[in-house]
C-alpha cells in the first residue's frame, strides 16, 4: 500500500449550488497533469431535492468529452441486513439517511476528458442517471453500473468515448471482492465516496470516503469486510505522454492522493 505522497493535496470547497451540500475539486488545472486523460473531476453531495437545473452548467469545449453523473434511486446499494446490524448499516453506504421506497439524489460527479476528434466525443456533454446506466450484478456481493467501457461482455452508456477510457460505478457488499485489469498504459485512479474499502492485495488499510486513490498497472482489488462501499473507477489512455504517471516508488502499487 503506498503511502503519503508529495501530490496529496486537501480537498477544495467551492461553494454549493442550488441544495448541494458540499462541492470538492478533486483534479483540476494545478494537478491534472497527474491525471492525463482527465482534466477535472469534480464531486457534489447533494440534498433529496437536487436538480441539475440548479448548478451552472459548463460551456462545451472543442477538445473534451464531458460526462456529468448522477447517482439516483434509494440509498440502499447493498442487500441489508436485519436487526442492529442493519441500523448500523444505514448511513454507510450512500452518503444520506437511508430512503425508503422514494428516490434520493446521493451524488453528482463531474468529469472532463480530453478528446481531439468528434469521434471520441470531442465537444460533447452526456449527462447521465446510475438509474439508466448498465448495472451488472456478479452474485457475489459485487455491482457494477458501465457508465464507459466494458465489463465482461455489457458494455457501457458511451462504450464508444474516448478509445480506451473506462469509467465504472462499483457497489460492494459487505465481505465482497471486485478485481479488474484496466490497460497498464492507462492512467487508473479510484474516487471512494460511500462506505469504506481496502485496495491492494497486500494492503491493510480500508479507505473512506473522499479518498482520491491512484493506481499503477492498471490492477484493481478491492475488498470490504466490515461494511458496504462504493467508489468511481476512472481509466483513460493518456493523451500528451505515453506512460502513466507512477507512484514514486515503483514497487508502491496504490498511492493515496487525498482522503482518509
Amino acid at each position: 500500500m503506498g503511502r503519503k505522497t508529495s501530490g496529496k493535496r486537501s480537498r477544495q470547497p467551492v461553494d454549493p449550488a442550488g441544495p448541494c451540500l458540499m462541492v470538492c475539486r478533486l483534479v483540476e488545472r494545478k494537478n491534472a497533469k497527474d491525471f492525463d486523460p482527465f482534466s477535472f473531476l469534480s464531486v457534489c453531495y447533494c440534498g433529496e431535492k437536487f436538480d441539475r437545473t440548479a448548478a451552472p452548467v459548463p460551456a462545451p469545449e472543442p477538445e473534451r468529452l464531458a460526462i456529468n453523473y448522477l447517482v439516483t434511486g434509494e440509498v440502499q446499494p447493498v442487500e441489508m441486513p436485519v436487526g442492529k446490524q442493519a441500523e448500523a448499516m444505514v448511513n454507510t453506504v450512500g452518503g444520506l439517511q437511508q430512503a425508503a421506497g422514494r428516490s434520493v439524489n446521493v451524488l453528482n460527479a463531474e468529469l472532463w476528458i480530453k478528446a481531439f476528434d468528434p469521434s471520441d466525443g470531442a465537444g460533447q456533454r452526456l449527462e447521465l442517471d446510475s438509474e439508466n446506466v448498465p448495472l451488472v450484478r456478479t452474485g457475489d456481493g459485487v455491482q457494477v453500473r458501465v457508465l464507459a467501457g466494458r465489463y465482461g461482455d455489457t458494455p457501457g452508456a458511451v462504450f464508444e468515448y474516448p478509445a480506451g477510457t473506462v469509467l465504472f460505478d462499483v457497489t460492494l457488499s459487505e465481505g465482497a471482492v471486485f478485481e479488474y485489469q484496466a490497460p497498464p498504459e492507462n492512467t487508473t485512479f479510484v474516487y471512494v465516496f460511500a462506505g469504506k474499502v481496502q485496495f491492494g492485495r497486500k494492503g491493510r488499510k480500508r479507505f473512506g470516503k473522499n479518498s482520491l486513490l491512484r493506481i499503477s498497472g492498471g490492477e484493481i482489488f478491492a475488498a470490504t469486510y466490515c461494511s458496504g462501499a462504493r467508489f468511481l473507477l476512472i481509466s483513460g489512455r493518456p493523451a500528451d505522454r505515453e506512460k502513466a504517471a507512477i507512484c514514486p516508488q515503483e514497487e508502491k502499487k496504490i498511492c493515496r492522493v487525498n482522503g482518509k
